[in-house]
């Protein structure tokens, strides 16, 4: 009777997650790299496991602890860290290729080159919030469409 209780016991507490294929997690983790980007992919990567039922929370949470610590000691050998630059570089790849798209629409006169040049040199070199960036941006670009020939005419 102990036997057939423990044996109970044991299974009502084991946690109800998914053994998923190689192909299941490829198709998964290639979409939510796609369709995300910025902090939007961490919240995915939190929560795709556990709303598909690979992880339960906890597991998720300590493969975190335990995936840090290792990465702590790991983090010096050259294949990790060319793995790294190699992430970087698709990164920054993909971040240049946002900015020449958006940049074809954008930068169509001048004048917006100068209020990109300066917005970034704000933002890198003074360490400027977005936001007060943003709206000196905008002030600027009303008051360039607001009066005609300005700034040229304050020479």
């Amino acid at each position: 009777m102990n036997k057939k209780l423990s044996t109970h016991n044991a299974s009502a507490t084991a946690p109800d997650t998914v053994s998923p294929g190689v192909l299941n997690l490829f198709w998964t983790f290639m979409i939510l790299g796609i369709t995300s980007y910025g902090m939007a992919i961490l919240q995915n990567l939190r929560t795709v496991p556990v709303k598909k039922g690979w992880l339960t929370v906890e597991e998720l949470f300590a493969m975190t602890i335990v995936f840090s610590e290792i990465f702590v000691h790991v983090r010096h050998l050259g294949a990790v860290r060319g793995a790294i630059r190699g992430i970087m570089a698709v990164f920054v790849g993909l971040l240049v290729t946002v900015v020449l798209s958006l940049g074809h629409h954008t930068f169509v006169a001048p004048e917006t080159f100068v209020l990109g040049a300066a917005a970034l040199v704000l933002v890198r070199y003074f360490k400027w919030d977005l936001l007060p960036v943003f709206g000196l941006g905008v002030a600027f670009w009303v008051a360039y469409l607001a009066w005609p020939g300005w700034p040229a005419s304050l020479s």
